[in-house]
């Protein structure tokens, strides 16, 4: 709030002492006292705004993880039913997938020198946004992890497939339905109905 006052150093924070950006511009600033001034002080010092952002992280973004989800929706759709093993495959593909293609190189031209993207989004009001250009992803047919998992398969003896087939099937687990061990009988439920119908019903909403 000081730094709309035009007030950028001697601030209170121990933490934050003065503004670390140069010599602005002249402009208009918020007087403190203001009708504008309170309302925007009201805004920003808002306690559930404040505990967001002490949660945001300084130094990591989701975007990465955000990548991987997308790359996982991509192996995994979620409109459409996989078996518990054919999940697993699913899940590894995608791991081994979004891996192969995490920190790519940045293109470089011939004379050396890398590629450089200069983008200016509206929420930045004309500010510049640069970015590296990475290369391209890989070609399925390229991809490491496929030609190790070909090795892998066409070594593989018949006896071989079916006795890694049968490890990971075992682990398969129960259906959630099965998990619950105290289950009630049939003829019991349909008692334990019967008797909340049976019971004497009070209306929440007043008479008359």
């Amino acid at each position: 709030m000081r730094r709309v006052c035009n007030k950028h150093k001697h601030h209170p924070d121990p933490l934050y002492k003065e503004c670390h950006h140069g010599e602005l511009e002249p402009g208009k600033w918020i007087k403190i006292g203001t009708v504008a001034y309170d309302k925007l002080n009201s805004v920003l010092t808002k306690k559930s705004l404040v505990n967001d952002i002490k949660k945001l992280s300084p130094d990591a973004q989701t975007s990465c993880l955000e990548g991987f989800n997308a790359t996982l929706n991509f192996w995994h759709p979620k409109m459409i039913c996989f078996s518990w093993l054919g999940s697993l495959c699913r899940h590894i593909l995608a791991c081994l997938h979004f891996n192969e293609n995490l920190r790519r190189e940045t293109q470089v031209s011939k004379d050396g020198k890398p590629y450089m993207r200069v983008t200016y989004p509206k929420f930045k009001l004309g500010e510049e946004v640069v970015r590296e250009v990475a290369c391209a992803p890989m070609l399925f047919c390229l991809y490491r992890f496929v030609d190790t998992m070909k090795k892998l398969l066409f070594s593989l003896t018949d006896a071989e497939r079916k006795e890694v087939l049968e490890k990971y099937s075992s682990k398969q687990p129960e259906p959630l339905n099965r998990q619950v061990l105290e289950r009630k009988s049939k003829e019991e439920a349909v008692k334990d109905y019967r008797a909340r119908q049976q019971m004497r019903k009070t209306s929440l909403v007043p008479s008359g």
